[in-house]
């Protein structure tokens, strides 16, 4: 469960697996086909609830979390660009409040209003010198702007993925495999309703390789004098 990273469930596991080793294998130090391919199912569910984070966005935009936590976006009241943000983040259960603004932006980016002439455009041409593939120098937007700086905190939560594609199929039958080696090496250690249970299988088995043999020797064929049956291994 810890090489791949499962959330199957230890106890759905080792139910699984004591059904296919204990009744689709009937207890036997080695698993027919069809208990083969039981096993493999139960692996490929385990794959299938499998993820790894990618947290590779997040640690490239580290940097500019960061510078983007340390400045504030000042904006002129009553300007373009005070409408332009009222009507993209504006609106809400209490009406159009620039209150509305700052909820929408909290955590990402600070902003405020200013008497003075606003500082969007010195700050978004500094971000877009440094991070390029980011912010647009000539974007003339500032919801735009706004939009990208939300964008990078999006891009920086890790993504859950599945890291096996096409090569899950081959995956799950190498870990049936390595179930089965490590239910063959391991000690066993079995409850009393276990052995109960191991019992009660056991004896099912001598009652039908009882019948299954007597079965047989009805259908042998007569022995000719002088030579001896050998003995069949049932």
């Amino acid at each position: 469960m810890k090489l791949t990273g499962s959330k199957y469930g230890v106890d759905r596991l080792s139910g699984d697996l004591w059904r296919v080793f204990n009744v689709e294998g009937n207890g036997e130090p080695t698993l027919n086909a069809d208990a083969m391919d039981a096993l493999t199912d139960v692996m490929r569910g385990v794959l299938n609830e499998s993820e790894q984070k990618n947290t590779e966005l997040r640690e490239y935009y580290k940097p500019l979390r960061e510078t983007l936590r340390g400045t504030t976006l000042e904006v002129r009241r009553d300007s373009a660009e005070f409408a332009e943000l009222m009507n993209a983040y504006g609106d809400g259960k209490n009406g159009r409040q620039w209150g509305n603004v700052r909820k929408a932006l909290f955590g990402r980016l600070n902003v405020r209003l200013t008497d003075g002439a606003g500082n969007w455009d010195t700050m978004q041409a500094e971000l877009a010198e440094s991070w390029p593939g980011t912010f647009d120098a000539e974007n003339t937007d500032i919801t735009a702007f706004t939009d990208a700086v939300l964008g990078v905190y999006e891009a920086s939560v890790p993504v859950v993925e599945n890291p096996y594609g096409m090569d899950m199929e081959t995956l799950a039958l190498d870990l049936a495999n390595e179930a089965v080696e490590g239910y063959l090496n391991s000690p066993t250690r079995r409850t009393m309703a276990d052995r109960a249970a191991q019992d009660a299988q056991k004896a099912a088995r001598a009652e039908y390789r009882k019948g299954r043999r007597d079965a047989q020797a009805e259908m042998k064929a007569p022995v000719r004098p002088g030579i001896r049956q050998p003995e069949r291994a049932v």
